[in-house]
């Protein structure tokens, strides 16, 4: 079984990227909550994230920021959000592999050591 994974996107005038983001997110074979930032973007990426984040098979949230505080902050912003035992970033323009993210667990599991 894999753990609660929260997954974290911070965006700012990303609309171009994003169906490209959200076709792999949608083969994603793990349960995870996505939480999506968007940082004051003005070419349609909030309302993109509101329209197709309803369409993921997992619980999804949009913030929205009046503001662009930046990307640390805006991770930092969705860090608290988080209730899960992992957190993974991905940028907007991220192209996701098969199974990257259940790799990246899997190998995570087999060794203490190793956090993400």
């Amino acid at each position: 079984m894999f753990p609660a994974v929260d997954l974290f996107v911070v965006c700012h005038n990303s609309h171009r990227h994003l169906s490209r983001l959200f076709d792999g997110l949608r083969t994603l074979s793990i349960p995870v909550t996505t939480y999506f930032l968007d940082n004051d973007s003005r070419d349609g990426t909030a309302d993109f994230l509101a329209e197709h984040r309803a369409k993921l098979p997992f619980p999804s949230y949009v913030l929205r920021s009046s503001k662009n505080h930046g990307f640390a902050a805006g991770v930092n912003l969705l860090a608290r959000q988080s209730s899960g035992e992992f957190m993974f970033l991905l940028n907007p323009d991220a192209v996701l592999e098969p199974f990257c993210l259940e790799r990246l667990l899997e190998r995570m599991q087999a060794d203490s050591a190793i956090g993400m």
